[in-house]
C-alpha cells in the first residue's frame, strides 16, 4: 500500500472506453476503482467568448491506469463524467507516491 492510497476514500464505477463505432461508443463492463475525487467546476471564457465548464480530478493507483483511458465513462459521487486526460505520476527511485491524475469532464 502506497502512502497516497490512504487518501483514496471514494469509489468510482469505471467503464473503460473500448471503441467508437457507427452505433456509438462501446465500453467495457463497469469495475470499481478506489481513489480521491477533487471535485470542482470552473468557467473559462476564451477569446471567442466560448464557455467551458468542468475541472474535476480523480487520483487513483498507478495500477488502475489501464482502466482509465481517454474517453472512459466514470461515475463517482452520483455524477457521470468522461476521462479527458490522464497523467502518470511514477515516483521511481525518488520514493514519491506512485499514482495517476485523471481529468474528468
Amino acid at each position: 500500500m502506497s502512502a497516497i492510497s490512504a487518501f483514496f476514500i471514494h469509489t468510482a464505477s469505471v467503464e473503460t472506453f473500448v471503441a467508437a463505432g457507427a452505433y456509438g461508443d462501446t465500453y467495457a463492463a463497469p469495475v470499481p476503482v478506489k481513489g480521491l475525487l477533487d471535485d470542482g467546476v470552473v468557467l473559462v471564457r476564451t477569446g471567442t467568448s466560448e464557455q467551458l465548464e468542468q475541472k474535476s480530478i480523480f487520483y487513483a493507483a498507478l495500477t488502475d491506469a489501464d482502466k482509465l483511458v481517454a474517453g472512459s465513462r466514470v461515475t463517482v459521487n452520483g455524477r457521470v463524467a468522461w476521462v479527458s486526460a490522464i497523467r502518470r505520476r511514477d515516483g521511481g527511485s525518488l520514493g514519491l507516491p506512485d499514482h495517476i491524475e485523471v481529468d474528468l469532464a
